[in-house]
């Protein structure tokens, strides 16, 4: 038979009967090679059986360096690997669909990031036993935060509700939007103390909201009732633009409370607190709560914070000496931690960061910057490499669309 009249099936059995032969180049270096010869674009004008020739031309050198390849799977070649120096951070928003491989993705910690038409970005790494901190939300969303008593109404739990807009609102819509869409409260909490009351912006004055009740409201019905409805009002004023609230009831000044008479009016409290961890006992489910302390100093709250109060519902997380030293810098503080304790692993560990992150934010900080942490470079979102930005609210909770 002649050479030239060879099907391509007897051509590669010929093939395969040459001599063996190596190449010390690499296959990413061969296929390049490869491709830069096969024809462009630029080409399409040529005779079809140019391109069939080179085709062909690049499947015989496949085969002969077939045997240099031999025992290897070129799927298991490895990938280009990402330069991992500059990782995201808090001011950078990741991937919202979840698929950025180096969206914070270190020490196998993944942020998880939601979606509701637009990108939401919290702190939580467990799945939801731990809501999370609020870092970075779309324009598109509303946020409220509101504060509700645990069972025993004795600690306030903030909680952040994130959702569509409809339209532009001031902070006291929000609460009226709140009560009017019945978002649900988590499992093993109280409900809100104010989900019947009116919340009017005083037009004259942009930091007061107006509060009015119902007149045959619960807060008069003994001091622990009293005591949970300045809590409410502190926390609604902590989290919101507000920082004094007006009352009336049924549209008449002020409110009665029980042993305490008729108040007209409350402010925002200049006491400032420490963060700890709240659990659930029936769902395990647990939350950060602030605990307001008189007359501490930053560097002193940090070290309060890791004090567990006897016969107390909440939780200190923070180790003792943990914290090894304190820096001030203008609108930022510098945190570092004893390196006899490894971050990584710690039962609470993103807990007990945005624990000092929302603790700074307390006292007026806006970056800190952890030291002092070995050789751990980042949890969750946060970029240990670099200042981070304190969080906006925390205990994230996210209200789907219907």
């Amino acid at each position: 038979m002649n050479k030239k009249d060879w099907s391509e099936e007897e051509l590669i059995q010929q093939l395969k009967k040459m001599p063996e032969m190596k190449d010390t180049r690499s296959k990413e270096e061969i296929f390049r090679n490869i491709e830069h010869r096969l024809p462009t674009k630029k080409s399409t004008n040529h005779k079809k059986w140019y391109v069939t020739l080179a085709t062909s031309a690049a499947a015989i050198i496949f085969l002969l360096l077939l045997p240099s390849f031999q025992g290897e799977n070129i799927l298991d070649a490895p990938l280009p690997t990402e330069d991992t120096s500059n990782f995201h951070s808090q001011n950078t928003l990741p991937s919202i669909n979840g698929n950025d491989n180096n969206n914070m993705g270190i020490n196998s910690h993944t942020s998880i990031v939601d979606k509701i038409d637009n990108s939401v970005v919290i702190s939580s790494i467990n799945g939801g036993i731990y809501p999370g901190a609020l870092i970075n939300f779309g324009h598109s969303l509303d946020l409220v935060t509101i504060a509700v008593p645990d069972q025993q109404a004795e600690i306030m739990i903030p909680l952040a509700y994130l959702y569509n807009r409809d339209s532009l609102m001031n902070d006291a819509n929000l609460y009226n939007a709140f009560n009017n869409n019945g978002f649900k409260i988590p499992n093993g909490l109280s409900n809100f103390l104010l989900k019947d009351a009116r919340f009017t912006l005083v037009t004259t004055d942009s930091k007061t909201v107006h509060i009015d009740v119902n007149a045959n409201h619960q807060f008069a019905s003994g001091s622990t009732s009293v005591m949970m409805f300045y809590a409410t009002v502190e926390a609604l004023l902590k989290y919101s633009e507000f920082d004094r609230a007006t009352f009336s009831t049924d549209g008449k000044a002020g409110i009665e409370l029980d042993n305490v008479g008729k108040i007209y009016e409350l402010k925002q409290s200049e006491n400032k607190s420490g963060y700890y961890l709240y659990e659930v006992a029936s769902t395990k489910q647990h939350f950060l709560v602030p605990i307001a302390f008189e007359g501490l100093s930053f560097e002193e709250m940090l070290n309060q914070m890791s004090i567990q109060e006897l016969e107390k519902n909440y939780k200190a997380i923070l180790p003792a000496g943990f914290v090894k030293d304190v820096e001030e810098i203008g609108n930022s503080v510098v945190i570092t931690f004893d390196e006899k304790f490894n971050l990584n692993e710690m039962a609470y560990n993103i807990e007990i960061i945005d624990a000092i992150l929302f603790t700074a934010k307390e006292f007026g900080y806006e970056f800190v910057k952890f030291n002092g942490i070995g050789d751990v470079i980042g949890l969750g979102p946060y970029n240990f490499t670099e200042k981070i930005k304190v969080p906006i609210r925390p205990n994230a909770i996210h209200v789907p669309n219907e």
